[in-house]
């Protein structure tokens, strides 16, 4: 155990992730949706000023990777240039996930992801089209009452063209049967890292569930802070 925290807080220091885990974390989780099963994981978020309004289904056709493919739709409160009445944006996102080791009961879990994100550089009609890579591992301790998520990945951003490493540190620990709480922080370099806390809830265990968060960037006041809510579905196994 003393190993576990101190290769923790080394990544802390070395190592932002652009993929998304399961709600309401950022830090993604080396597992992946059953085997012929899906998932929608659909969130609002709230920024200082804008909004997000973020959907991402993802399915497991074949039984060794997880698909992702979804976006957001980003309103502005505030006036961009000249349209006096702020702008609404969107973003796409589509992710391959696959697993090297599945996770067990106090073991951990390693697999690889691929992805595409594009999004408009600022309130306009420039786009950017950004690769991204990162090896998702997870630790589980306490017969599954606590998890460890580490990412260390990089990021291909177009619009500067700069090829920047990325990371994330999340720990989900569990309240009550169907509750946990979590907190994370993840970054990417020359950047401020950024920090989020929350809490889910199973209303229907592994199949409907609820979340809410609070985040911010480290260092800095309520021009970066946000809150977000949002749902996440799973089916059990249909398709072909």
């Amino acid at each position: 155990m003393p190993i576990l925290i101190n290769i923790i807080a080394i990544l802390q220091f070395i190592l932002l992730s652009n993929a998304h885990a399961a709600r309401p974390m950022m830090t993604d989780d080396a597992r992946i949706v059953d085997d012929k099963s899906c998932q929608v994981e659909s969130w609002v978020r709230n920024n200082h000023s804008t909004t997000e309004y973020w959907a991402l289904p993802a399915c497991n056709p074949l039984g060794f990777f997880e698909l992702t493919i979804g976006g957001a739709k980003t309103n502005s409160s505030q006036a961009v240039g000249f349209n006096q009445e702020g702008t609404s944006l969107s973003d796409s996102v589509m992710q391959f996930k696959t697993l090297f080791r599945e996770i067990q009961p106090n073991n951990w879990s390693v697999g690889a992801a691929l992805g595409r994100n594009k999004h408009p550089s600022s309130f306009g009609t420039t786009r950017t089209d950004d690769i991204f890579g990162y090896i998702p591992f997870t630790v589980s301790l306490n017969d599954d009452r606590q998890f460890v998520h580490i990412n260390i990945g990089a990021t291909k951003r177009q619009l500067d063209d700069q090829f920047l490493r990325t990371w994330g540190l999340g720990i989900e620990y569990q309240l009550t049967t169907n509750t946990f709480a979590m907190a994370e922080s993840f970054g990417e370099t020359r950047s401020t890292p950024l920090y989020q806390g929350g809490v889910r809830h199973w209303f229907i265990p592994n199949r409907f569930q609820m979340d809410f968060t609070y985040g911010n960037k480290a260092g800095f006041g309520g021009d970066n802070k946000w809150i977000s809510i949002g749902i996440r579905i799973l089916t059990p196994a249909f398709l072909p």
